[in-house]
């Protein structure tokens, strides 16, 4: 067997260690939920809808201001109202630390391509601030 042919099959022997593993587990029993929650699936239309709408508005060369606000506080409404069913807020746990299982695996990865030594790098520490912009971590 080629080396690479044995490097692929390691990495789909990682693929199916991770389904294994109970965050992963976890994240796909949230996505399954919210995929069958239909109240949920409604709310996520309509968001989607308002925001196609808000999109046209502002693409519009005579822009309507108040349309406009009137179209991005329904999009902010629907959107914390998505955000707070119990279905929602499972998913963001589940998909904060599948998150954080992949950027170890990443960091270890990214670590042996700079030529350093895979079994030194130490799982990061998993503190979020909250503020994305500061972060070159979750995305």
């Amino acid at each position: 067997m080629a080396d690479n042919d044995r490097i692929i099959d390691m990495a789909k022997a990682l693929g199916r260690a991770i389904q294994m593993d109970e965050r992963y587990k976890s994240f796909d029993a949230a996505r399954t939920e919210n995929d069958s929650d239909a109240k949920l699936q409604e709310l996520i239309g309509s968001f989607n809808l308002i925001k196609m709408n808000l999109n046209n508005a502002l693409s519009d060369e005579a822009q309507d201001g108040d349309k406009i606000q009137k179209l991005n506080d329904e999009m902010q409404k629907v959107y914390a109202e998505i955000m707070g069913t119990s279905g929602m807020q499972k998913y963001q746990t589940a998909s904060h630390e599948i998150e954080q299982l992949i950027n170890y695996i990443n960091a270890i990865i990214t670590t042996a391509l700079e030529g350093g030594n895979p079994d030194e790098v130490n799982q990061p520490d998993g503190s979020c601030g909250g503020e994305c912009g500061s972060c070159g971590g979750c995305h």
